[in-house]
């Protein structure tokens, strides 16, 4: 059961990655190209909307996975945010291709209890 912190931290998180305010990007939390343009995977930006700038000591642009604090703020078993068994995570889907916005409506399909408006 995800208590109301982590229901509050998914809430932000889900309204974030359908903002269009985040640009998505792949393999590792965040991406900074040669011109300065930052883009975020999914858990990139989990840990941009807590402040986040390092992740197990490296700089995000460095890490791929989520550490202990990051998982437990937004309810996630697992530093790639598994789900369905383990068969799936957020990380993937992110690298294989899925939308922020189909991202989101995963979140929300796993958060017994979140209330989007």
């Amino acid at each position: 059961m995800l208590t109301e912190l982590q229901l509050d931290n998914r809430y932000k998180l889900v309204k974030a990655l359908r903002s269009g305010r985040y640009k998505q990007g792949k393999f590792a939390l965040k991406q900074v190209d040669d011109e300065g343009n930052t883009s975020f995977c999914c858990l990139g930006v989990a840990c941009d909307l807590l402040g986040r700038t390092e992740m197990f000591g490296r700089r995000l642009e460095d890490a791929g996975v989520l550490d202990d604090d990051v998982m437990e703020a937004y309810g996630f078993e697992s530093p790639n945010a598994a789900y369905a068994n383990k068969e799936r995570c957020l990380a993937s889907d992110n690298d294989e291709g899925k939308s922020f916005e189909q991202i989101a409506d995963i979140i929300v399909s796993l958060s017994p209890g979140l209330v989007m408006d």
